[in-house]
């Protein structure tokens, strides 16, 4: 039978670097053993995938240093302390896309990775999005784009959304769409 482990102590940012920290916890296993284990602490993440007044779906252009490549995704974003899910997301949305929406929906929350991680991903659709301007940070290079739902989803198949939240998101999202 599995068991969960316990929790003997936690290091705090044993690795601190500015998108990735990583804290050292201590658990005794399920056989009395003590094993380290190294997770990546956060407050989460938000992908949007948002809809424009006349239907078109808001995709974002950037260069991903991970993959060194220049991507297509939906506006996303880490969670921001002191405030919701929700609030980044509309923060995001705004500052990455330039477009704003008063009809949000929160469609799913998952574990980014449960291994290694203790954030969640956030999936929430905005609907009727509006036109404000983008917001971007001063890293921040991003071009937007707008797709069909139809569009989108052969960008997720064929693997032009490399991203595997974003592409998560977006499957989750078509199937919300089909059923509003």
């Amino acid at each position: 039978m599995i068991k969960k482990w316990e929790i003997q102590s936690i290091k705090k940012t044993v690795w601190p670097k500015k998108y990735c920290t990583v804290d050292e916890y201590l658990f005794k296993r399920q056989d009395g053993k003590l094993t380290k284990w190294y997770i990546h602490p956060g407050d989460g993440v938000v992908i949007i995938v948002a809809l424009t007044k006349k239907g078109e779906v808001i995709c974002i252009k950037q260069y991903r240093q991970g993959i060194d490549m220049i991507d297509l995704g939906f506006p996303a974003g880490g969670v921001k302390k002191g405030i919701t899910p929700l609030q980044s997301a509309k923060e995001e949305l705004e500052e990455e896309a330039g477009y704003i929406s008063k009809n949000w929906e929160c469609i799913d929350k998952r574990a980014r990775s449960s291994g290694t991680s203790n954030s969640w991903q956030y999936t929430y659709v905005a609907l009727d999005c509006v036109e404000v301007g983008q917001k971007l940070e001063d890293d921040e290079f991003i071009g937007v784009e707008y797709y069909s739902i139809k569009e989108v989803e052969t960008l997720i198949q064929n693997g032009t959304m490399n991203d595997m939240g974003c592409a998560y998101s977006g499957l989750l999202a078509l199937k919300h769409f089909n059923t509003i």
